[in-house]
């Protein structure tokens, strides 16, 4: 089916992405961007780059979003909690190579399949 440019294959499954991030877990939805993306993309230009993009970006805008809607937590574990900087750039990191990791998963699906 690739008939679309890079980034619009992108937006689309960001698009799909959060419907699918509403009906399953979140590492499914992650594959599934990831292939979604590399399998709307045109042929020529049909990577595992693609999923790996299209996955973190949606991985960066649930980052965003856990800051404004932080879960609830009992009490004694929010007074064990100290926020800081260190915690903040090493859960992007970890955050970013499960990411990059669900968007090459999803990539290679739909590189072998249809590719």
């Amino acid at each position: 089916m690739g008939k679309y440019e890079v980034g619009s294959a992108i937006i689309i499954s960001i698009l799909l992405g959060v419907i699918f991030l509403i009906l399953f877990d979140g590492l499914l939805a992650l594959i599934i961007i990831g292939f979604v993306a590399t399998y709307l993309t045109i042929p020529e230009k049909r990577n595992i780059k693609v999923g790996i993009f299209a996955s973190c970006v949606m991985g960066l805008l649930i980052f965003i979003y856990g800051f404004f809607y932080v879960p609830q937590l009992p009490n004694e574990l929010s007074v064990s909690l100290i926020p800081d900087i260190s915690t903040f750039i090493s859960g992007f990191i970890i955050f970013g190579l499960i990411c990059i990791g669900m968007g090459a998963v999803g990539g290679y699906l739909a590189e072998k399949v249809f590719g």
